[in-house]
This record gives C-alpha cells, sequence and structure tokens, in this order.
C-alpha cells in the first residue's frame, strides 16, 4: 500500500512539474493604438438651379388648366452625395398635406389625376403610371439603376388626367404638393 501512495505521488508530482514548465514559456504582446471606426451616410439631394439642397420647392412645376385627356411634364435632377461609396435606389411617395380649393379637391382629383417618373438618362420609365392616392398611400421604387456616389441622375415628372374624368374635376386645385424622394442604399 506503501508503494501504491509513492507511486502516485511519483506521477502525481512529475504532472506538476510538467504542467508548470509547460506555462512557463516566454510571451510577448505587440499593441495597436488609434484605431477609427466611423461610419458614413446615405445622402440624396435635389438640384435648385444653383446648388444642390435637400429640400426644394421650384415654384414652376405647375400643372395648370388640366383636363380629361391633359398630359404635361417637368424635370429635375437628383444626386447620390453621400459619403459612403454607395449605390442608392431611388423611392418616390407624396407627403400629406397638400392644400385643397375648395375643400374635398383630393376626393375628386385623387384617382384621375395620374403620375409617373421617366428617367432621362436612361431613356425609360423610372416608374409606371399611378394616381395620386397610389402615389400617397404606397409610393414606389424606382425601377430602374441607381444613383453611384457623387453621380446625379435627370428625371422627368409626367402628369396626367384620366380621360374618363368628367364635370367633377372642375375649378378643383391641390397645391403645396411634397414627393419625398427617399434613396436608400442598394
Amino acid at each position: 500500500m506503501k508503494k501504491i501512495t509513492l507511486s502516485i505521488l511519483a506521477i502525481a508530482m512529475t504532472l506538476a512539474v510538467v504542467t508548470t514548465s509547460a506555462s512557463a514559456l516566454f510571451s510577448s504582446t505587440a499593441t495597436v493604438s488609434g484605431v477609427t471606426f466611423s461610419t458614413g451616410n446615405a445622402n440624396l439631394q435635389v438640384w435648385n438651379g444653383s446648388t444642390w439642397v435637400a429640400d426644394y420647392n421650384p415654384g414652376n412645376f405647375l400643372f395648370q388648366n388640366m383636363f380629361p385627356s391633359y398630359a404635361g411634364s417637368q424635370t429635375f435632377y437628383l444626386k447620390n452625395n453621400s459619403t459612403s461609396a454607395i449605390t442608392l435606389g431611388i423611392n418616390a411617395k407624396i407627403r400629406n398635406g397638400a392644400t385643397e380649393d375648395p375643400s374635398g379637391s383630393w376626393n375628386v382629383l385623387k384617382d384621375v389625376v395620374e403620375v409617373r417618373f421617366y428617367d432621362i438618362e436612361m431613356a425609360t420609365p423610372a416608374s409606371g403610371w399611378a394616381s395620386l392616392n397610389y402615389w400617397n398611400t404606397t409610393g414606389a421604387n424606382f425601377v430602374t439603376a441607381g444613383i453611384s456616389k457623387g453621380a446625379q441622375r435627370q428625371y422627368r415628372v409626367d402628369v396626367r388626367v384620366v380621360g374618363s374624368a368628367g364635370n367633377e374635376i372642375s375649378d378643383k386645385s391641390l397645391t403645396n404638393m411634397k414627393f419625398d424622394f427617399t434613396g436608400t442604399q442598394q
């Protein structure tokens, strides 16, 4: 029994010496400091005739004296002025808050006035035709290529009144309409 105990003790001491000597290896640490993490941004802007801005009221986007089968258009530019190297896909939606004259004009015009966006650079529609109501409730993503960082693109907004509209649209007006264009990383 004494021999078994001494043998177990010898094995335990041998393991302790081997383990201790294995963990006593040399080591060294090198440090890299001053590391910075910062994010960029997405920044979609519109041309106001002299500079790129986030909010623009052109004053000349007037579609007046419309009638059944009316068609008109205006052009505008969007630019991806993001700091991040990203391409922005474009979504358009009407913001609530148009001024009605007379009251109730929205309910009369929302389904008979239609809008689409046309990508002039790509020479193709960027969206399909949709009613003001659709642009207000749903909005739509442009189906043409996004805008690369630093690039600008010219679009045209096309407006028409459906031919089936009747006298109910006479003397109705919506002013101060706002389209929000949202650029989202693709």
